[in-house]
């Protein structure tokens, strides 16, 4: 015959033994849990700006490691004891003379007089009243030729009805031209008959690079309803000169 005591002796054996008599007090568990949080996003955040820093080290490492390559290569191309030893030269007046120095110089001071400077020849045409002033109407071409620096003469052709400002470019123009610029000068309306002069001008300094005007070959030569252009119509307004300096006194005069 079945009975049902040992039922309700094995229901009181599984009791919960644990109990939460907390839960009905005034623990803020809220609270507690937010502080556990806040405790954990810190050690976050540190290990952020730990990961932070080390980031910023590498790219530094980065950068001088790429600074440094670029050093190698420079002293790489400085493989002589001359490259590492070179010498300069300056100047107290630049706008005077400029200088540079090998790397054999012997160091010191030196002190450089300047009696002239180096400059080109220009000379200019007695003038004509006018730019458009034809100076060829002798109803064929005519010739105005001129040598520079020795070399050999140029003959410009100046065409029937050419100007003053025709001639000046004529002679820019040619092919032939050994090195000197033709411009037309407006000397200003007080000139009048003589306003506008035909100027030439060397394109070299120095004491040889001399302009000369050819006249067994110019046949401008103020005869034929022409203009003369020959040597006597010209005056020079600059002289062709070198430069003349001493360094320490040498040459002495």
């Amino acid at each position: 015959m079945a009975t049902t005591s040992g039922i309700s002796s094995i229901s009181t054996y599984y009791q919960p033994a644990i109990t939460f008599s907390g839960l009905g007090s005034s623990v803020d568990f809220d609270s507690i849990i937010k502080k556990l949080v806040e405790v954990e996003s810190a050690s976050k955040t540190r290990y952020e700006s730990w990961k932070t820093e080390w980031n910023d080290k590498i790219t530094a490492l980065q950068t001088l490691n790429t600074k440094m390559s670029d050093f190698k290569a420079v002293a790489q191309g400085m493989d002589t004891l001359t490259k590492f030893v070179g010498k300069t030269a300056t100047s107290s007046s630049t706008s005077v003379l400029t200088a540079t120095a090998s790397s054999s110089a012997t160091s010191g001071t030196h002190q450089v007089l300047v009696n002239q400077l180096a400059q080109n020849q220009i000379m200019a045409h007695q003038g004509l009243s006018a730019s458009t002033t034809v100076v060829n109407n002798s109803g064929s071409a005519k010739v105005f030729a001129f040598s520079y620096a020795g070399g050999a003469a140029v003959s410009i052709s100046v065409a029937n009805g050419a100007t003053l400002a025709d001639l000046a470019a004529a002679i820019n123009s040619s092919g032939a031209n050994p090195g000197v610029t033709a411009t037309v000068l407006d000397m200003g309306a007080s000139f009048g008959a003589t306003r506008y002069r035909l100027q030439l001008q060397g394109n070299s300094t120095g004491s040889t690079n001399t302009i000369t005007i050819d006249d067994a070959l110019t046949t401008l030569d103020g005869t034929g309803s022409t203009e003369n252009f020959e040597s006597a119509t010209f005056t020079q307004t600059q002289v062709a000169q070198n430069a003349q300096i001493r360094v320490d006194g040498y040459p002495p005069g």
